[in-house]
């Protein structure tokens, strides 16, 4: 009678701490997230980095959600935004979280449009840099095994001829081999 007493309240406990887990991953990490990751591309690159929501899943596979992700254009860009993404997945690989390391197994991107274009001296709007940016706080690279593309469009302009050419691909698929 005591031990199955005693299994009951293990279990409750267990229960407890795993739903507080779940809450705690699910709702105070998207909090934390965004502002970071923004703040953190602003400070790298000089460009103002937006972002809707952002959605942690436990479920099949530990990922984070973003949607609406923006990247902003050269000032001297005419369009606001030099990429545009309408969500964004990244799976997070659960054998290297669990001893520590923060790896990717797999990127998804859907409904993105990059454009990419060149001013009339031919400075190109993919040059970014912030005058006096601070050290990055995370890692210089973030590994991952494999990135997919879905409904992509590329717009590219040259601002010396103002001829533009645009381009799509319905899906990528980049994959990391075993070396």
């Amino acid at each position: 009678m005591r031990l199955n007493r005693w299994v009951l309240w293990v279990g409750v406990v267990l229960v407890a701490l795993g739903a507080t887990l779940a809450f705690s991953v699910k709702v105070l990490v998207p909090r934390w997230l965004v502002p970071s990751l923004t703040a953190a591309v602003q400070a790298e690159t000089g460009r103002a980095l937006r972002m809707g929501d952002a959605v942690v899943t436990l479920w099949p596979r530990p990922a984070i959600v973003v949607s609406d992700v923006r990247l902003a254009n050269a000032p001297w860009s005419a369009q606001p935004w030099l990429a545009q993404l309408g969500q964004a997945r990244a799976e997070l690989d659960l054998r290297a979280l669990l001893s520590g390391q923060l790896r990717i197994s797999q990127i998804t991107v859907n409904q993105a449009t990059v454009l990419v274009e060149t001013d009339a001296h031919g400075a190109g709007n993919w040059v970014m840099a912030a005058p006096h940016a601070a050290q990055p706080t995370g890692p210089d690279v973030l590994p991952f095994d494999a990135l997919t593309l879905r409904a992509l469009a590329v717009t590219y302009r040259n601002g010396q001829t103002g001829q533009a050419t645009a381009g799509a691909l319905d899906k990528v698929k980049l994959a990391v081999g075993a070396a």
